[in-house]
């Protein structure tokens, strides 16, 4: 594998959906972290990066953190003789993938493995427009910082190697002087992967080697480093990168953080984005959706970051994150913004609520102010849309237009509890549509008229079938066109992410539903909206069962439960998640052993599909499955679910914004070592090849 350095997913040349851009940088910082290092002296990165880097990633010294991967059940996993083939296998099919993409300095992550090192972060930059210049464009760089202190000369023979490699890929050397300092310029050969620029900068400055794809942010840090910049502001200096940095310490008997990272996120939407433009020439058509965000309030969101911590001796991992967004009453979010109006919830510590299935997979449950989501978020969906005031008048529609349901939305908001609660549960055997999702949330009055309101909705459009005594309204979307033109419906329970867009061309185009049915019950004064039938008859009919079946009193929960108040201590949250990781990935995990991926109807499986679509994909067609399942295990429950425990997290809010943490546990207190005889040493990869490098 390679350190890839800057894959951005492709942005339309039409004014389509917006692909964020950002989202293949964030694989890459991803694919970097459990392989970097903390600086183990006075100076990190953080004091070396300009105050404009967007996006950082920095993770404890390599030879720590792989240590603490191994130790995990995760670790032992990838030695398990019985699941190991597979794994080796995924990590050379991941690697491929790369490669193919042609987006790295030349830079394996073998070779830096074989270097003594101490820090290693893979950082973006975004660096303002040129000060004069009319319609100049933003600049961005792309940094990769190894600390080389205790191996100098393995470091230099790590150039060689990048030379070599760099060579066979049809590149250029030439040498550059920046003062004292040697470096050496690369001129790539035109790109056929994701990469944009052409260039490389790399060389030992002092303790530290040093790539990037950026000459001036190259020659900033050189001068850094040798002393010779101007009292430049760092990274470090930033007051938002700080707040983060205090909020998202491990906490006592944790140990140390293995990963830390940063991200300003409208700024990092515009690397993104300089990224995607420089590889169309800066002709990109798009709305400017960064600056619609901007508009709509979402800069009250300064900062996010976070740190995890591997094998604590209690937990698997524990990870903290910090979405540092400061407001108060006196200076409230405002506009579409005010859609993040979550609260503590200080009656109840949101333990699940009687309906929700002992079996679950997975439980999110939040507080969320619903009248004031339903009237910020048009703010958005229009400027999006570039039609204001239509959300608006769509209520109004709902509402008095006599063709229209003759529902006031507003009204059924009032009268519905401000929690919102979420589980999913696999159903076996498995198949396509064997991830069943729920949503569920209590009628606080007048339950005669929200009913009567959502069969006002859906009267049209749903079949209803009976289940003791319970009329449950089934909508199938299997059989609708999804790529003609765009039907306002009027559907509040329609659970589709994304917006039908405009197509230059053809008109509008629907996006296909992530759900092909819509299941919809009322029981005992609770909405609950599903994807499977077979699914929403089991929770009525269980519902206010005895207290045995309940989640909150499984075994698993409770640990959860506890290691959570240990690690956030018991103030009312407004945000909780439990999961059972074995039970969550056991559908993707199947369809990918079979070859089915590409048909899936799991989330996951759907949002990969989108991905790879564009605006000449067929709806109907099936994704080719890109990774070869063949040589997983065909025992699940035997051979795989073991290594995969509970994981939970909490949310709470403050005037600050909003701080996550979390916890994975082992699958019982039992699970140890001593549970997986290792593989042979004849049989075992090399190091740099096990998934924990990855």
């Amino acid at each position: 594998m390679t350190f890839s350095i800057g894959p951005i997913a492709r942005v339309s040349q039409k004014n389509s959906k917006f692909r964020m851009a950002c989202q293949g940088f964030a694989v890459a910082l991803i694919c970097m972290m459990p392989g970097l290092a903390f600086c183990q002296d006075d100076i990190n990165s953080e004091h070396l990066l300009p105050e404009n880097t967007k996006a950082w990633v920095s993770v404890p010294d390599i030879e720590l953190l792989r240590g603490a991967l191994e130790k995990t059940q995760f670790g032992l996993m990838t030695q398990d003789p019985e699941v190991k083939p597979f794994v080796d296998d995924l990590v050379r099919q991941f690697r491929g993938f790369l490669d193919q993409q042609n987006i790295q300095f030349g830079i394996k992550l073998a070779d830096i493995e074989a270097v003594k090192s101490g820090e290693v972060c893979l950082a973006g930059v975004l660096r303002p427009p040129v000060a004069g210049v009319e319609d100049a464009t933003l600049d961005h760089a792309i940094v990769l910082l190894v600390d080389v202190l205790d191996s100098q000369a393995e470091a230099q023979a790590l150039l060689a190697r990048i030379a070599d490699e760099m060579e066979v890929r049809g590149a250029t050397s030439e040498s550059m002087k920046i003062g004292e300092v040697e470096a050496t310029k690369w001129t790539l050969a035109q790109p056929v992967g994701l990469r944009a620029r052409q260039f490389a900068f790399q060389g030992i400055i002092g303790r530290w080697l040093m790539a990037c794809d950026n000459e001036a942010v190259f020659r900033d840090i050189v001068a850094e480093l040798t002393g010779n910049a101007n009292a430049p502001t760092h990274l470090a200096d930033n007051p938002v990168f700080q707040e983060i940095e205090k909020q998202t310490q491990p906490g006592e008997n944790n140990g140390p953080a293995h990963v830390r990272w940063f991200i300003e996120p409208l700024g990092y939407m515009k690397l993104a984005q300089s990224v995607a433009d420089a590889k169309n020439g800066g002709k990109s058509l798009r709305n400017d959706y960064i600056n619609i965000l901007d508009e709509e309030g979402f800069s009250a969101i300064k900062g996010a970051g976070g740190s995890a911590s591997f094998a604590t001796g209690k937990h698997e991992v524990v990870h903290k994150t910090f979405i540092y967004a400061p407001h108060s009453e006196d200076a409230p979010l405002t506009r579409g913004a005010q859609i993040l109006d979550f609260q503590n919830h200080e009656e109840n510590t949101l333990a699940p609520p009687s309906w929700v299935p002992s079996e679950s997979a997975s439980y999110l449950t939040l507080t969320w102010n619903l009248r004031n989501a339903l009237e910020n978020i048009g703010y958005v969906a229009d400027s999006l849309a570039g039609t204001p005031g239509s959300w608006l008048r769509t209520l109004e529609g709902f509402k008095n237009d006599p063709n229209g349901p003759q529902v006031d939305l507003r009204r059924v908001a009032d009268l519905l509890e401000n929690r919102l609660t979420v589980v999913s549960v696999t159903g076996v055997p498995i198949d396509d549509d064997s991830e069943r999702i729920v949503f569920g949330i209590r009628i606080l009055d007048e339950v005669d008229f929200v009913t009567e309101s959502v069969f006002r909705f859906v009267k049209n459009k749903a079949v209803v079938v009976p289940h003791e005594g319970i009329d449950i309204m089934v909508i199938d979307t299997s059989e609708e066109n999804n790529g003609t033109g765009l039907e306002i419906e009027g559907d509040p329970f329609d659970l589709d992410s994304e917006f039908s867009e405009e197509d230059d061309d053809e008109g509008f185009r629907k996006a296909k539903p992530l759900f092909e049915k819509r299941v919809i019950a009322i029981k005992d004064g609770i909405l609950l909206i599903g994807n499977n039938v077979d699914q929403m008859k089991s929770i009525l009919s269980e519902m206010a069962d005895e207290p045995g079946k309940l989640l909150a009193t499984a075994e698993d929960y409770q640990r959860i439960e506890a290691a959570l108040v240990e690690l956030a201590g018991d103030a009312a949250p407004s945000f909780r998640q439990f999961g059972r990781m074995d039970l969550s990935i056991r559908p993707n995990y199947e369809m990918m052993r079979t070859g089915r991926m590409g048909q899936s109807k799991t989330l996951l499986a759907q949002l990969i599909n989108r991905a790879y679509d564009d605006e000449n994909t067929d709806p109907d067609t099936i994704r080719k499955q890109e990774i070869d399942g063949s040589k997983m295990p065909e025992d699940f429950d035997g051979k795989v679910a073991k290594y995969f425990g509970p994981t939970g997290l909490v949310l709470h809010t403050t005037n600050e914004g909003w701080l996550i943490t979390g916890c994975v546990l082992a699958k019982d207190d039992s699970t140890t070592a001593a549970t997986v005889e290792p593989a042979p040493v004849d049989d075992v990869e090399p190091k740099n090849n096990k998934l924990s490098n990855e």
